[in-house]
C-alpha cells in the first residue's frame, strides 16, 4: 500500500492550461444545472401560487347553458357618447386565428356592414362578437359600479362610470371596447337620425353558437393600477386573484376549448398587466401597446394587435392646425420601444438621447 501511494504522486499532472479548460467546464455545467432547476422550481412555484389564488376565490357567476339560448338577441344599449371601437375588434380578429379571420371575412363579402338598410344585427354585421357575462368585479366594479345586473343601463350617460382621468386613460382600451360592444345593438341610423351613426362592423350576440370572436371584459390594466400592491395583512394581491380566477373561468368554457382560445379577444394593453395569466392565456388575441415586455412565444404580429395609447393630450381642431407646407419641424418616432427600466453603458452607447 505504501508503494501505491508513492506511484500516484510520481503521476505527472495536467498543464496548468488543461486545468483552467476543467474548471471552466465543471464552473459551466454547475451553472447551467442550477438554473434550470432555479427555473424548474420557480414555475412550480408561480403555478402552485396560481391555483391556490384561484382555489381561495369562489367560482364566477354565471350559467354556461344561458350562453347557449336558442332566443333572439337581446339589445344591450349604451351612450351615445360612446366612441366606436369596432374597427378595432374586426382588426384583431383579422390580424388573429385564420379561421375566425376567414369567417369575419366571409361575413363582410355577403354583403353585411354598411348598415343602408336602417339596421345593424348579426345578419348585417360583419363581425359577431360574444361578451362574457363577467361579474363587475372584473370589468366596471373597479370603477365603484355595484349595479344587479350584468351590465350597467347603458342608455343613460349618468349610469355608466367613468374611466379615471390622467395617466389611467393611456390604456383605457378594453373600457371603450366594453362599450362599444354593448352599444352594437342600439337602433341604428346611417344618416344620425333617430339613432346611432356608427359603421355596422362588430355586433354583439347573446347566443355563443352565433359568435366568430369571443370578447373577454376584463380590465386588466385597471386591475394593475389599482389591485397590484398588497392591502393590510393580505399574501396575495387583488390583482393576482382576479388573473387566476379568470384562468380557471375560461379554461372551463367550452368555447375556449374548442379551439385553444385562438378566438378570444383579451385587452392587457398596459405592459405590466397579466404578468401570472399571460402565459396561460396566450393563445387568444392580445391587444397590447407594444412587445417589449413579453416573450415571442406569448405575443407577437401573427395573431396579436398593437393598439395607440388613448389620447390624452389636448386635440387641435381642423382650422387650428396648420397644413403640411406651414410646419417648419417635422417629427416622428423611429426605432423600437425602450423601456424606462432599461438602462446601462451598452444602452447608452447603442441609443444616444437626442432632442
Amino acid at each position: 500500500r505504501p508503494w501505491m501511494v508513492v506511484e500516484r504522486k510520481m503521476q505527472p499532472s495536467p498543464p496548468p492550461e488543461h486545468r483552467r479548460v476543467i474548471r471552466f467546464v465543471t464552473f459551466l455545467a454547475l451553472s447551467l444545472l442550477a438554473f434550470s432547476c432555479w427555473a424548474l422550481v420557480n414555475s412550480r412555484i408561480n403555478n402552485a401560487i396560481l391555483i391556490a389564488d384561484a382555489d381561495k376565490t369562489p367560482l364566477l357567476a354565471g350559467d354556461d347553458d344561458d350562453r347557449h339560448n336558442t332566443g333572439g338577441d337581446h339589445p344591450a344599449p349604451i351612450p351615445v357618447a360612446v366612441p366606436s371601437s369596432s374597427d378595432l375588434m374586426a382588426d384583431a380578429v383579422r390580424m388573429g386565428n385564420p379561421v375566425v379571420r376567414e369567417m369575419s371575412l366571409a361575413g363582410a363579402a355577403g354583403g353585411g356592414g354598411d348598415g343602408s338598410e336602417g339596421s345593424c344585427d348579426a345578419e348585417n354585421a360583419q363581425l359577431r362578437v360574444y361578451l362574457y357575462d363577467l361579474p363587475p368585479e372584473f370589468h366596471f366594479g373597479m370603477l365603484g359600479w355595484d349595479g344587479k345586473e350584468a351590465w350597467p343601463d347603458v342608455r343613460d350617460a349618468g349610469a355608466v362610470p367613468h374611466y379615471p382621468g390622467g395617466l389611467n386613460l393611456q390604456h383605457s382600451v378594453a373600457y371603450w371596447l366594453t362599450l362599444d360592444i354593448l352599444s352594437s345593438t342600439l337602433p341604428h341610423s346611417p344618416d344620425g337620425g333617430g339613432g346611432m351613426s356608427r359603421p355596422c362592423v362588430a355586433v354583439r350576440v347573446t347566443n355563443a353558437s352565433l359568435a366568430d370572436v369571443f370578447f373577454v371584459p376584463f380590465f386588466a390594466s385597471l386591475s394593475y393600477n389599482r389591485h397590484s400592491k398588497l392591502r393590510g395583512r393580505d399574501r396575495v394581491s387583488r390583482n393576482r386573484i382576479l388573473q387566476a380566477e379568470l384562468v380557471r373561468y375560461l379554461m372551463r368554457q367550452e368555447e375556449w376549448r374548442r379551439w385553444g382560445g385562438k378566438d378570444h379577444l383579451v385587452v392587457p394593453h398596459h405592459p405590466n398587466s397579466m404578468m401570472q395569466a399571460r402565459r396561460k392565456l396566450s393563445a387568444a388575441m392580445y391587444v397590447l401597446s407594444d412587445f417589449g415586455r413579453y416573450p415571442p412565444d406569448v405575443a407577437n404580429l401573427k395573431k396579436d394587435v398593437i393598439a395607440p395609447y388613448m389620447h390624452v393630450v389636448r386635440s387641435l381642431g381642423d382650422d387650428e392646425s396648420p397644413a403640411f407646407g406651414q410646419r417648419p419641424v417635422l417629427a416622428y418616432f423611429q426605432g423600437a420601444i425602450h423601456r424606462k427600466d432599461v438602462s446601462g453603458r451598452t444602452f447608452s452607447s447603442l441609443c444616444p438621447a437626442k432632442v
